[in-house]
């Protein structure tokens, strides 16, 4: 079954890449630039279509995500992720299922050390998915 979800992601960057941690560079001295900005959502996006080795350059190692979307055979659960292989390991566990699952940015907006994301998700469910369609 092929599925688009559209979703919108709020991110205080404190909590993924703190500027303070992100490595120097001449677009983000003070605040995020908009090139800076989306140089961090490539790489997001980049470990939500698998590519892990980048979640070094994305995620803080002491990042918290608190999400209520886990879905079990009950409903959903909350869920609070922490650490950068906390991170990983979840977006591992929301991959597992799909023959083909990609997203596709939308729109961001971005503003001193914070970025809202607005993102499409595209997949093709898999004969393990475990979720009920």
């Amino acid at each position: 079954m092929k599925l688009s979800i559209f979703l919108t992601y709020f991110a205080l960057m404190t909590s993924i890449m703190p500027v303070t941690a992100a490595p120097k560079s001449p677009c983000c001295t003070e605040m995020l630039s908009q090139e800076h900005s989306k140089h961090i959502i490539e790489n997001f996006l980049g470990v939500w279509h698998g590519d892990y080795s980048l979640a070094d350059k994305t995620f803080d190692p002491n990042v918290v995500h608190v999400s209520d979307r886990m879905p079990t055979g009950k409903g959903s659960e909350p869920l609070k992720i922490e650490g950068k292989d906390g991170m990983v390991a979840y977006v591992k566990r929301c991959r597992e299922g799909w023959k083909e699952y990609t997203f596709e940015l939308l729109q961001f907006i971005s503003d001193e050390n914070k970025i809202s994301i607005q993102w499409k998700m595209n997949g093709t469910t898999g004969e393990d998915m475990r979720i009920k369609t």
